[in-house]
């Protein structure tokens, strides 16, 4: 038997979501003395890594059994997921701490922000604004409501102020875990489709 891996590439552009794949680098704000990052840095905010620009790709998630599996290594979180990449996608390039966003999907979000800040993930859409006006929840009325630009960022139309409740939608986002992405190491080094594990980048640096 001969795996074909351009029939792997064609079932898995059939049945796979587009994603926007960013490459990790590690941030050169390293302190040597204390092995910290310093938080302020405009390139990593203290996270240690920055990542490239967004390139588009195709994934797709593998099922629950491939996800029990992965559990049984004893080191899932909830919201996990496992993902098989074909070789003709650039994802299959991943490696560790990679960014992957899902560009079909969204998932709501709660975050307190100042008016004039940045969250730090990229949003879809803002659905509520509530801010503390003598104790009491107000919502914040629309000609202060901050808008959405084309990278995800929030727009404030008034750069100060007190801090703010924002609910919305924001595209799921993942890192890619230690240790993996995983080749399928047979066929004498064929181009098979890649295993990679995620989490969710809620969870970077955690």
């Amino acid at each position: 038997m001969e795996l074909n891996p351009d029939r792997f590439n064609a079932h898995l552009g059939h049945m796979g979501q587009t994603v926007a794949w960013r490459r990790s680098h590690a941030c050169p704000c390293l302190n040597p003395r204390t092995g910290t990052h310093n938080p302020a840095c405009p390139m990593c905010r203290g996270k240690g890594y920055f990542w490239d620009a967004p390139v588009s790709g195709t994934v797709a998630f593998s099922g629950q059994k491939v996800q029990m599996a992965w559990a049984q290594f004893g080191r899932w979180e909830n919201g996990d997921v496992v993902l098989t990449i074909g070789s003709d996608s650039p994802v299959y390039a991943a490696g560790n701490f990679d960014r992957v966003t899902m560009a079909q999907g969204s998932v709501p979000f709660a975050a307190v922000v100042a008016p004039g800040e940045r969250l730090k993930f990229p949003i879809i859409a803002v659905s509520s604004a509530i801010r503390l006006e003598s104790g009491a929840p107000v919502p914040v009325p629309a000609a202060e409501m901050p808008a959405v630009d084309s990278g995800g960022d929030l727009l404030w139309p008034q750069p100060a102020g007190s801090p703010v409740s924002l609910s919305g939608r924001k595209a799921p986002e993942y890192f890619c875990f230690a240790e993996f992405p995983q080749d399928r190491a047979f066929h004498h080094g064929a181009a098979l489709p890649r295993r990679v594990v995620m989490r969710k980048f809620d969870l970077f640096g955690r």
